[in-house]
């Protein structure tokens, strides 16, 4: 079995050549959390550290992280906030 499926030619034998090593970057100890417009889209509050949260209390307010929820034993889901978007003309 194995002797025939080495005999096989490589349908691409360039896809080792494409592929590229990821390297990690630096850890930036100022970065934020990113403002998201929908409530899938943000950062959970079990992803941040909690020393963080309570110094900077604004990011629960404005959009950058989201409640727990459900899932984490927290009793209210929140509402997801929906964005209109202008109607084109």
């Amino acid at each position: 079995l194995y002797s025939t499926i080495d005999s096989i030619p490589d349908p691409d034998p360039d896809a080792a050549a494409r592929m590229k090593k990821r390297v990690k970057g630096p850890i930036n100890a100022d970065a934020v959390p990113l403002v998201a417009k929908s409530l899938k889209n943000r950062v959970r509050a079990w992803m941040v550290k909690p020393e963080l949260l309570e110094a900077h209390p604004e990011w629960m307010t404005r959009g950058r992280v989201a409640a727990n929820g459900i899932a984490w034993g927290e009793e209210e889901l929140e509402e997801q906030e929906s964005v209109r978007r202008k109607k084109r003309k």
